[in-house]
């Protein structure tokens, strides 16, 4: 029974096919380190299509450096490795600028773009948060909601449901205990930052389309 091939290994024998000529093959590199390269450069920058631009500088960068690769160290490695000095080449020029980030959504003409995602993602967590609310114990979610949703002091709280202010806190923390855990339950599993198909393609071609014309390796 043939052992199935590690990750590195596959890469290297892309690599080696690339190197001899099969520049279509660097397709199967991009598409399996894009949702990597992706939550990485969400984690460094933040912002969704700057990040899409470092990825392709990446790649492009990787490619014409790829004479240079040694297999000393994971083809992953120095690719994460390029993709991170990108990232950081790109914060050392917004420090730069006095407007910095700011000025950068402002000349990309993205505000209402992201105004709206944002917005979208404070209604879904909203609607998370108004759940986890009301699978708490009947006990718990009384106090919860009078000390955050509704900002009574502890002592009001503690008239109003005729119990000890020690009570109150020690509820009101555990609410929150199980609130956190809820939350945490309903994004378990879930693909977070996710780089969809569309994506994918778009920076697939746009890559493959600059090599094609440029320089052999």
């Amino acid at each position: 029974m043939t052992t199935p091939l590690t990750a590195g290994e596959q890469d290297l024998l892309v690599i080696r096919d690339i190197k001899n000529g099969d520049t279509a093959a660097y397709e199967q590199i991009m598409r399996r380190y894009n949702r990597q390269l992706y939550r990485i450069g969400i984690a460094w920058l933040g912002h969704d299509d700057l990040v899409e631009d470092v990825m392709q500088n990446t790649y492009l960068k990787a490619w014409y450096h790829l004479p240079q690769f040694k297999a000393d160290a994971a083809f992953s490695t120095w690719l994460i490795r390029i993709m991170i000095n990108e990232c950081k080449q790109v914060i050392r020029r917004k420090e730069k600028e006095r407007t910095a980030y700011r000025q950068w959504v402002k000349d990309k003409n993205v505000v209402y773009d992201q105004d709206t995602q944002k917005s979208l993602m404070q209604k879904e967590m909203k609607e998370m948060m108004q759940q986890a609310i009301l699978q708490l114990p009947l006990k718990y979610r009384t106090v919860f909601i009078c000390r955050e949703v509704e900002l009574l002091t502890t002592e009001q709280t503690a008239a109003c449901l005729d119990i000890s202010n020690q009570n109150v806190k020690v509820r009101l923390l555990r609410a929150k205990a199980m609130i956190r855990k809820e939350l945490l339950q309903s994004l378990a599993g879930q693909e977070l930052f996710e780089f969809f198909a569309p994506r994918c393609d778009r920076l697939v071609s746009s890559v493959l389309r600059q090599i094609t014309i440029g320089q052999p390796l």
